[in-house]
């Protein structure tokens, strides 16, 4: 039933109270009032007059991409949706007004089948009016990204930022700026930050690519994806990692039980642990390391060599008090183990880990209750899994080498069976 033009009037009086009250999502009062003139009363025409209420009281650009998006939820992207943005285009003063102008119109964008061009037309404008503006790393990085993920015009983009870094890039850069303990420090290990991403790129099909561009419940899905195919079909990561596509690779490397690809999860994981090399480590990235080796170990001997050099770039780039140092060795040795149990160099890398964990033990573990090394951490999730991957490498290189005392006390360490 439609209310009465009264009625309508005191909800809009009732909106406009709750707005000034309600905080940083104040516009939002006015979202909710149109819902229910569509769903409750059936009254479309209402919610229009709730929405322009909205717009007339919007106080910046922010506001009126609230109004737009609800705007666009109801009614599509009709003139109405397009005098919304007219108004926000009039406000806008800065870079990242106009990128969060762009945004929202390819968020509607994405939900048509024809008649998209002159809507890219406006997304490309709104871009280069941006680009005109954008003084900071921070707004040129949002402009570039503009280009990539709503128009696909690389070219364009990487005039303004270059889309990322190879790994090998991102390596010499940090071992340049002195971070981590650069090459002197390998302990006769190869650092190889590229080899992984090179191995998984050709082996990622669309499909892959696609199935971790959903996994956020399809949320922001084509500019995921628009980011993951960027980065496979180039080999570039940019650093830091931005939310598309970093929330559906970190919520990709979760995925596990006898059904998981391997490849796909391979490659999620590689692309998260990729930015560590150029010191930008992520948090909960001890347990990226024990799901990447898991799915090395699934994918063969090449899978296992790229992730043991990637892992040595990683605990040779980060601060070597970083806890994720101490997981990318201990990476680094049972992944070495698999390779080859009677190599000589394991026994001392099983000693230097014992160093390595003793500085960290005096310092205080983070979780005493999650045993030797593990406990250095609160990032927890896979820590059985690390025990299961410990067992399974270190006890043939145990028992093909029963005088390393210090293999053997490492593994008996990780499985809990030594103090």
């Amino acid at each position: 039933m439609k209310p009465a033009p009264a009625d309508l009037e005191a909800a809009l009086r009732d909106a406009r109270n709750q707005r000034d009250h309600a905080g940083d999502r104040e516009m939002f009062v006015f979202w909710n009032l149109a819902n229910a003139q569509v769903h409750e009363r059936g009254d479309p025409a209402g919610a229009k007059v709730v929405l322009r209420e909205g717009v007339a009281c919007s106080e910046s650009v922010a506001d009126l991409l609230v109004m737009a998006a609800a705007w666009r939820c109801h009614f599509g992207l009709d003139a109405g949706f397009g005098d919304v943005l007219q108004v926000a285009e009039a406000r806008a003063a800065t870079c990242l007004d106009w990128v969060a102008i762009a945004e929202e119109t390819y968020d509607g964008v994405c939900t048509l089948e024809r008649g998209q061009q002159p809507w890219l037309n406006r997304i490309s404008g709104n871009l280069e009016r941006a680009a005109a503006l954008a003084g900071t790393d921070e707004d040129k990085q949002a402009v570039a990204t503009g280009f990539r993920s709503y128009l696909g015009n690389r070219a364009r983009a990487d005039r303004i930022v270059p889309s990322g870094k190879a790994p090998s890039a991102l390596w010499r850069a940090a071992v340049a700026a002195g971070a981590g303990q650069g090459d002197d420090a390998a302990k006769g290990w190869e650092p190889d930050p590229s080899a992984l991403l090179t191995l998984l790129r050709p082996q990622v099909t669309q499909a892959m690519l696609k199935h971790i561009a959903g996994a956020d419940y399809g949320s922001d899905y084509a500019k995921h994806l628009a980011a993951l195919v960027e980065c496979q079909e180039s080999g570039l990561v940019p650093v830091p990692l931005p939310w598309c596509p970093l929330e559906v690779l970190s919520l990709s490397q979760w995925r596990q039980g006898e059904g998981v690809d391997h490849v796909e999860r391979a490659f999620a994981t590689t692309m998260l642990l990729v930015p560590c090399v150029g010191a930008d480590a992520g948090d909960g990235r001890e347990q990226t390391l024990a799901i990447a080796l898991d799915s090395c170990l699934a994918l063969g001997r090449a899978h296992v060599a790229a992730f043991v050099g990637l892992a040595v770039a990683i605990a040779l780039a980060v601060d070597p008090a970083d806890e994720l140092a101490l997981f990318a060795w201990l990476g680094v040795l049972l992944g070495a183990a698999h390779l080859d149990p009677v190599d000589a160099r394991l026994p001392a890398l099983a000693r230097d880990l014992e160093s390595m964990e003793s500085g960290f033990a005096a310092e205080g573990y983070s979780r005493p209750d999650h045993g030797w090394l593990l406990g250095t951490t609160f990032f927890d999730l896979r820590h059985g899994l690390w025990r299961r991957l410990a067992a399974r490498t270190l006890g043939p290189a145990v028992a093909a080498q029963p005088d390393a005392d210090a293999l053997a006390l490492v593994a008996a360490l990780l499985e809990g069976e030594a103090g």
